[in-house]
């Protein structure tokens, strides 16, 4: 919540307009009112964010926060096509896009995918990542990837508040990831979970796993 919060309130004035995915993560939406966003919620469909629908509906929008790797909550991977023309958009209009890949490594039926940010060639993505999910929850940690005309006011903003996360935590998850133990984790769990989602015929009665080309969800069955 953190890295949102902040994110918002460095990127945007009160009364700007912002999209957000409908349906999409209360957190999210929760933070960007607290920055004084207007929110223009915009549909979802198997491509994810429906761009064309939001250029109809607010097109001068300051800013768009997306889930495009595992949309919270139907779990929908964004469509490169989709991708390309969000991107299109920022540009034009001067937006900003906040992508938020909470657990963007455990993708369990194919590849990862490829950041939206690794697509921006205009500067106007932030990329917002954590640790939480990856590794547990009570290791509070986060980064975010920014344009570089960003870097600076950030690292600004950051000196007045806490200033940085406890050095020791940074510390101990710098060696775990340059020793090479997390890409072992999350190799290793990817495939532990993978087995776990095979389970499907022994859902619950009245529940079944939606498959949306990411991980399944378990949903109330029609």
């Amino acid at each position: 919540m953190s890295n949102r919060r902040s994110t918002s309130r460095l990127l945007l004035y009160p009364g700007d307009r912002v999209w957000v995915e409908d349906p999409g993560y209360p957190g999210a939406v929760f933070a960007l009112k607290a920055a004084g966003a207007r929110i223009t919620p915009v549909p979802v469909d198997q491509e994810g964010l429906e761009v064309e629908w939001g250029r109809r509906h607010a097109p001068h929008a300051k800013l768009a926060y997306v889930t495009p790797a595992n949309q919270f909550p139907l779990g929908t991977a964004m469509s490169l096509e989709r991708r390309l023309l969000l991107l299109n958009w920022a540009a034009a209009e001067g937006s900003w896009i906040i992508e938020d890949e909470y657990d963007a490594e455990y993708r369990y039926l194919a590849r990862p995918l490829a950041a939206l940010q690794s697509l921006d060639r205009y500067e106007c993505v932030v990329y917002v990542g954590t640790f939480t999910k990856m590794l547990f929850n009570s290791w509070r940690l986060g980064f975010l990837v920014l344009p570089s005309r960003l870097v600076d006011p950030f690292a600004a903003a950051r000196s007045f508040t806490d200033r940085h996360p406890p050095t020791l935590d940074q510390a101990i998850l710098a060696e775990f990831i340059l020793d090479g133990h997390f890409g072992h984790h999350v190799r290793r769990m990817r495939q532990a979970n993978a087995e776990r989602t095979s389970a499907g015929p022994g859902t619950p009665p009245g529940l079944a796993f939606k498959r949306r080309g990411w991980c399944p969800r378990l949903m109330a069955a029609a």
